[in-house]
Parts: structure tokens; sequence; C-alpha cells
């Protein structure tokens, strides 16, 4: 099947690796037809509330910014929810990885989409950790004193059990819409329950689909900075169809 040849590769490898590009080939064409089906889905559950954060960002840290404000002047929001709570001395470093890395490369969704991180922590604390890793392009908010995390699963049963948690919403005219996550399904769908959403109709219409982080960017227990940037592109083409270019 393929042209290429590695130096002193035997036949018995070439017919193996031939057989496993077949059926890789086949897999990404049904990865791309799921994510078709993915942006084909109805809206999810209207947003709880107009959740109040604080900002945490140089020149205006600790002032107050509605969920609604987040989106600017896009449609679409990814709000990553990472692991800072109130009491840690410091963040997840694997939390801290990730953030380096949607510092470094903010342009590539800001062009279509805004994206904000926010942490349990307080505004200062995150304000000092984004100062100590040099962060200075992503939006930062503290959702301290909100419900936010609690009500979206962004954490257990304290502020300080805190999990990573990629949220996608979509704002249509004056309601915004609850799109996809990243925890485990049960607890996913309790914390919907809790919140007062129909789950059983959502589910009987197909409108959830959740993937656990360890799904989602690691791999062997290590941040995968391809996988990661696989579900932040698949969590755009659900709301827009388009690429991160």
């Amino acid at each position: 099947m393929s042209e290429l040849r590695i130096p002193n590769e035997s036949k018995a490898y070439r017919d193996a690796r031939d057989a496993l590009l077949k059926d890789e080939k086949e897999l990404v064409e049904k990865v791309k037809a799921v994510a078709a089906k993915r942006r084909k889905l109805p809206d999810g559950g209207q947003l709880k509330e107009d959740y109040v954060f604080q900002w945490a960002n140089d020149g205006k840290v600790g002032k107050p910014v509605k969920f609604s404000e987040l989106f600017g002047t896009k449609n679409t929001l990814l709000l990553y929810s990472w692991m800072y709570g109130p009491n840690w001395d410091h963040p997840c470093p694997s939390c801290t990885s990730l953030m380096d890395g949607f510092d470094r490369t903010w342009y590539s969704v800001s062009k279509d989409a805004a994206f904000v991180a926010i942490a349990k922590a307080s505004a200062d604390q995150i304000n000092a950790w984004a100062k100590h890793r040099g962060w200075s392009k992503i939006s930062l908010v503290s959702g301290y004193d909100s419900p936010f995390q609690a009500d979206y699963k962004c954490q257990g049963e304290s502020d300080d059990m805190q999990w990573p948690v990629m949220h996608v919403f979509r704002r249509r005219g004056e309601k915004i819409f609850h799109i996809v996550d990243s925890r485990l399904r049960e607890d996913h769908l309790h914390a919907c329950r809790e919140a007062g959403l129909d789950v059983e109709e959502a589910l009987n219409r197909g409108q959830f689909e959740v993937c656990h982080w360890e799904d989602a960017y690691l791999k062997d227990g290590y941040f995968d900075a391809d996988r990661m940037l696989r579900t932040v592109e698949e969590a755009y083409h659900l709301m827009t169809g388009g690429t991160l270019d």
C-alpha cells in the first residue's frame, strides 16, 4: 500500500504497517463523521444564572465581571476551569502546563471564540501565579465567591476539591446554552439534575456527550499537547464547523 520504506525493514513489518494504516484511515473518517453529528446537536441546557466572577488579570484584579460579559464580541465561549483551590499553596502542575500552552497560543482560539480560564482561588492568588508563569494573553477570572464551579461540576464536596473541566457555551440572542464539558458522565449528569436541568429529555434528544479529562489531554498519565489541541479544536468544531488555523 505504502511507497515509504524504512531502511532494513522486513516485509512482515511493511505488511503489518500497511494494514494498520488502513485501520487508521478508517478511524479518521469515523471521527469526522461523529464530529459532524456533534455539530448538528440541538442547544444544550440554558445557563442557570448570569454568574458574577472577579477579574484576575493585571489592571483589573478583583473587579466584578458577569458570565455574559466574558463572550465579548464572540458568540462562543470556551471556559476552562483549572485546579487551583483557595487554600492551595500552588495550583495543579498539569493544569499549569496546559495554561502555559493556552497563553502562548491564545490567538488560535480567540479569532473565532472567546477563551477564559477560571479557578476557585482568589483573584490575587491567580494573578500572582500568572505573573510567576508569565501569562499575559489569556483572560483570567476567579470563581471564589461564585457557585459556578459547584453547579457545573468543576469541583467535589469542597472548594479545595477542584477538577479540570473544559466547558463550551454558545450565546444565542439573550440566552446562553451549555454545549459540552469534559467530566465523567454520571457526575456531570447528576450536577445538571441538581442545577434543575431536564437531563432525561436532553439524553433522549442526544444532546450530551461527556469526555473524561484523561482522554482529553493526558497520555499514560502525562500531558499530551497534541491531544489537548485536538480537544480544543473539536470543541470549536462543535459550534462552528470551522478550523483553528
